[in-house]
C-alpha cells in the first residue's frame, strides 16, 4: 500500500457477519406476538390467533429478509428484469415497515 496517498476510510460489510439479524428478530416477533395473544386487554380476532399459533417465526422473519433484495433491486438503475423496476425512493425503515405489514396481512396476522 501506498503511503503517499494512504485510504481516508476503509469500509466493511458486517451485516450478517456482526449483526444477528435474524435471531434478534425471531425473537422479537415470537415474544411479541405472544405476549399479544396472551394480553387479557387485547382483542386479537380467533382467526388470528389461529394462524399466530401455527406460524413459523423464523420462517416469517427469513422472507422478511428477503423482500430486503427485491428492495435494493428495485432502487438501481440498471436493473433489467421488470420484477425488479425502479420505484420511487424509500428508506429502509420505510421499506421494513411497508414489508412487514404486507407479510403479516399476507399470512392473515393484521391485528396481531
Amino acid at each position: 500500500m501506498s503511503t503517499i496517498n494512504p485510504p481516508k476510510a476503509l469500509l466493511f460489510d458486517v451485516f450478517g457477519t456482526l449483526v444477528d439479524w435474524r435471531t434478534t428478530v425471531t425473537h422479537t416477533l415470537s415474544t411479541q406476538a405472544a405476549l399479544a395473544l396472551n394480553s387479557p386487554s387485547a382483542s386479537v380476532p380467533t382467526s388470528v390467533r389461529l394462524f399466530a399459533s401455527t406460524i413459523s417465526w423464523p420462517d416469517f422473519a427469513q422472507e422478511w429478509r428477503d423482500t430486503y433484495k427485491t428492495f435494493t433491486a428495485s432502487q438501481t438503475s440498471s436493473s433489467s428484469n421488470k420484477k425488479f423496476q425502479k420505484h420511487a425512493f424509500k428508506t429502509v425503515d420505510q421499506h421494513h415497515h411497508d414489508s412487514l405489514v404486507r407479510l403479516l396481512a399476507d399470512h392473515n396476522l393484521t391485528g396481531l
